[in-house]
């Protein structure tokens, strides 16, 4: 996976619906798995010089819908 910063993905939720999101991060390791920190589409640019305001996803759960721009 080579999800990198700002990229729009789409996060599987736990009742198996999907959301779109941006990446804060690629791949970084989480306590006991891989996550991606995402936000909401419109937080990006408030949240991306903060990642850690986001939300780490699980990043099995992660897939790139477009690059990052």
């Amino acid at each position: 996976m080579d999800i990198q910063v700002g990229a729009v993905v789409e996060v599987e939720t736990a009742d198996g619906s999907r959301a779109r999101m941006r990446a804060l991060t690629g791949p970084v390791s989480g306590r006991d798995f891989q996550v991606v920190w995402v936000c909401r589409p419109e937080s990006f640019d408030e949240y991306r010089s903060d990642y850690r305001a986001g939300i780490p996803w699980p990043a099995e759960a992660v897939r790139e819908v477009a690059p990052a721009q």
